[in-house]
């Protein structure tokens, strides 16, 4: 979806809380669609991690900008080692000490050493511990965090440009399409722009904005696509 109303289903839209496909994510977080499908509907046998944002839909599967980062979060602590059981006990531990269906994406979530931890009011609880020797690092889990923007509870958007902030997801804005920040237009649209009058300065023009912005969104949209 790149954000326009009319690819976002009318039973959803104004929602405000960002509207993806499972195709979405692995093209713009690189998180395997089928794993999002199997986290979020379950499998025989199996209940899911957590609901959609969009449980209500009856379509094929759709999620908010909160799954994105819940499913960013459980994709690399995958990759680091913690396994889909112990993944699913941390869940379900931290879901019931809080309150919050998505306990991975609200600002309370910390990780140190070997440990998954809430940073609670009344002091820090570990949900889950790895064995000694087994280890995910508060350095690699650093960059991870670092690119999300939390509100007063939970994730609130997400920087995609690796080393600058100039594209954001904000489910807020565009139904959480990429956008650029300084004028909320979506990278989508000022790329197709690009290639159809086939000129970066007249799309600039266009649309009133610096023409570093243009090329950015165009970088951005090439990055994906590749």
């Amino acid at each position: 979806m790149d954000g326009s109303p009319q690819d976002i289903p009318a039973v959803l839209k104004g929602v405000g809380v960002g509207v993806y496909s499972a195709t979405d994510a692995q093209r713009l977080l690189g998180i395997p669609a089928a794993s999002i499908r199997r986290w979020i509907r379950g499998t025989a046998g199996r209940d899911p991690l957590w609901k959609s944002q969009h449980d209500d839909w009856h379509g094929p599967l759709l999620i908010g900008f909160r799954d994105l980062i819940e499913a960013r979060i459980v994709h690399e602590l995958r990759k680091r080692g913690f396994s889909g059981q112990e993944l699913r006990g941390a869940i379900d531990y931290a879901r019931q000490q809080i309150g919050d269906e998505r306990p991975f994406s609200t600002k309370l979530f910390k990780t140190a050493g070997n440990d998954i931890l809430l940073d609670m009011p009344e002091g820090t609880l570990t949900v889950s511990r790895k064995n000694r020797g087994q280890s995910v690092f508060r350095e690699a889990i650093a960059p991870i965090l670092k690119p999300i923007e939390y509100g007063d509870n939970a994730a609130e958007a997400l920087w995609l440009h690796p080393t600058k902030r100039n594209i954001i997801l904000d489910p807020a804005r565009s139904f959480g399409a990429p956008i650029l920040n300084e004028c909320s237009i979506s990278t989508d649209v000022i790329a197709k722009s690009v290639a159809a009058e086939g000129s970066e300065t007249v799309t600039a023009r266009y649309f009133e904005i610096p023409v570093r912005l243009v090329r950015e969104a165009v970088k951005f949209e090439e990055k994906l696509a590749a």
